[in-house]
Parts: structure tokens; sequence; C-alpha cells
């Protein structure tokens, strides 16, 4: 059975204390390290600091006297941002390994992220574990921050529909209505959500997130009007020269395939080979469209660099677009493609990466063959 691979844009979910707050801008945060010797195997060794939201190393340090530091724990939008450590292994084969942290709430608990806060995060070592590949090591935190104390809590909503679900899940925004774990969860959850209980939940968080990535996709979300098999929506999309467009190009093909996808997608990544091979031959009857949802043009614009996609590559330029989008074809998890007819209506839609007959290539060749033989037997040139 062929194994289907995706990438999720959703992050762990969890529940709690009683805790009110605000969220501030000011943007100057430091994270510590004191491994309580220069004797470990982390000595001269480099640490980095992964932000979550855009996948990437944004700062590292080297361990020197057992000690380290991150004094780039800014993030652009000026709110805490979900983040993990790790260290440099030596080996090429895994070259970094995540370091993990006690939970001083839940004993039995190891965590892997926190947020990187305002203000100065203290890590203390715990203990180093020997394992078959590399250490574990494991930290403890002095001191939580604001948004880390909550998401150590493990805060949950529930996705069902019914009006218990609404109201358990009211009750936990309202014990945290700063929190941007439960505002992430909400919006990655939204489809699972009745939209008239997503608008209520909503509006429960701090007007303070009312500027964050997540609340803006949500309401996006909320106000993209449905218009199933209208054609394409009309979105902002940039090109790779830095112009603007409202839509796909429009093709003499009979067939447009279009592939939602980003650059720190790893399927996303391998099905472009796939694409590469369906393209060939096909240039007449297919057309094809790759739409990345990166948030980061540069890492998108070298992703592009190093793929070479003979075919058309447009970023979607804002929130309310990648929202009009989710809600037209559900791109919680990529790669995701559609096939659309001439016209611009879907014919198919496909979530994750697969191999085989059931890749890409292998699913629209054979719509590809099937139509060919349905016109030659209707006489069609």
């Amino acid at each position: 059975m062929a194994m289907k691979i995706y990438a999720l844009l959703v992050i762990d979910v969890l529940m709690p204390l009683f805790l009110l707050w605000g969220c501030t801008h000011d943007r100057a945060r430091t994270i510590t390290g004191d491994l309580k010797s220069a004797d470990t195997f982390l000595e001269g060794r480099k640490v980095y600091l992964k932000n979550w939201e855009t996948r990437l190393f944004v700062d590292s340090s080297r361990v020197t006297n057992g000690k380290f530091s991150f004094d780039k724990a800014a993030d652009t939008s000026g709110f805490p941002f979900r983040a993990s450590i790790y260290y440099e292994t030596g080996d090429s084969s895994w070259p970094h390994r995540i370091i993990g942290f006690r939970n001083p709430i839940h004993k039995n608990y190891g965590e892997s992220a926190f947020y990187a806060e305002p203000g100065k995060m203290e890590l203390v070592l715990d203990t180093i574990i020997k394992r078959n590949r590399g250490e574990e090591v494991i930290f403890i935190i002095e001191e939580l921050g604001k948004q880390t104390l909550v998401s150590f809590q493990h805060p949950r909503l529930k996705v069902g529909q019914t009006p218990e679900d609404l109201k358990y899940n009211k009750s936990v925004i309202t014990r945290y209505p700063s929190s941007i774990e439960l505002l992430e969860t909400l919006y990655a959850n939204r489809s699972h959500i009745d939209t008239a209980q997503l608008r209520s939940l909503i509006s429960l968080f701090s007007p303070a997130l009312s500027t964050h990535t997540a609340y803006i996709k949500t309401i996006g979300y909320l106000n993209a009007e449905d218009q199933a098999n209208a054609g394409f929506p009309k979105i902002k999309l940039k090109t790779p020269t830095g112009s603007f467009i409202t839509g796909i190009k429009q093709n003499k093909a009979p067939y447009h395939l279009v592939v939602f996808w980003a650059s720190w997608c790893a399927p996303c990544r391998k099905e472009i080979p796939q694409l590469k091979r369906l393209l060939r031959g096909n240039e007449q009857m297919l057309a094809i469209t790759s739409i990345s949802i990166d948030e980061k043009e540069d890492q998108w614009q070298k992703a592009l660099v190093s793929e070479k996609m003979p075919w058309d590559q447009l970023l979607v330029a804002d929130a309310s677009s990648i929202a009009r989008l989710d809600k037209e074809y559900d791109i919680s998890a990529i790669p995701v493609w559609i096939l659309l007819d001439s016209k611009g209506k879907l014919i198919m839609r496909h979530m994750g990466y697969e191999e085989g007959k059931d890749g890409v290539d292998g699913q629209v060749e054979l719509l590809l063959l099937r139509q060919s033989n349905a016109d030659v037997k209707k006489g069609v040139k």
C-alpha cells in the first residue's frame, strides 16, 4: 500500500490554570543556557534556535565554558513564537538533535518546544542521557513565560459541533484570552468547527491578538464566500519578478493543474520531479501552476532557483488570500493539488504526497489518457 505523506500546518494542542495577561510587542528577548560545566560533550559545539512558524533556525550560539545565549530571539511580528533548541551532532546523517525540557506542571511530561517571549529566559541543565544515536539533553526552564506556562498546561479545544463542545471551548478560551497556543489551535481546526461557533470563539480572544497571523487567517476564512465550482477565486498573488496578479493565468490547454506547496515542506519538494515528468509530453493537454504559501519570500525565491520548475510560479501575497484558498480547497496540510477544466471548474483534488499510480503524475496521466481515448472515439482532433 502506498504511503501518503503531507506536511501539517498545525501544532500540538493543550489545557489548564486560570490566567489572564496582555500580549506585548516588545521584541527584545534573550535566552541563556547553563550546562553547569565546561566538560560536557556540547563544549565547543553549536546550538540553534528554531522558529516553528518559519521552520527556520533564527539564531545560533557556540557553547563556551558551559554556557550559550541567543540574542536574536525576536520575531518580525513582535509576538512570542513557538521555538525549539537543537545541538549539532557531528553526524552528517543526523546533523541536529532537539533539546528537551522538563515540564514542572506535569512531572512525567517532557517538552520539545516553548515560546520565545519578551525578556530573559534562563535554561539550566537537568540531565544528559546516553542513547544509541547520541545524547539526549534535557534542560529546566528557570521561570516559565506566560505563553509557555499555558502551553505546558496542555489545554485542548474540542473539534465537535455540539452545544456542549461550544460551551467547553468557550470556557477554555475565556480562561486564556491571550493564548497564542489556543488561537493557533482554533485556526488549525477551523474546518472541523461550525462557522457560527468559530465566529463566536474567535471573538473571545484578546484584541491584542487581532494582528496575529492566526487571527487574521481565521477572520479571512470566516469572511471568504463559498463559491463552489465557480472557477478559481480572485486573490492577490505575487510573481517571481515582484508584480501582483489577481488569479492564475488562463491557458489554452484543456486542463490546469494547480499545486499548493511551500519551500519548507519536504513532501512538496519530493513531488516536484513527478510534476516535471507529468508535464513532459503533455504540454498540449495540461498547464501547471505552483502556488506557494511561504511566509518568507526569500525562501520561496531560493527554492525556485534550486528546483528549476518550468511552469508558472506564484506566491500567495496576504493572509486573506490564503484564507480564501483554504475555504475553497482546504489547504490545511500540503501538498495539495487540484485539477481544473478549461473554465476553471474543479475536477479533482488530492492532499498529500504519494508514489506510483497514486502519485500526481500517475493520477493525472491516467485522466489525460482516458480523455484522449474518449476524444479519439468521438472523432475530436
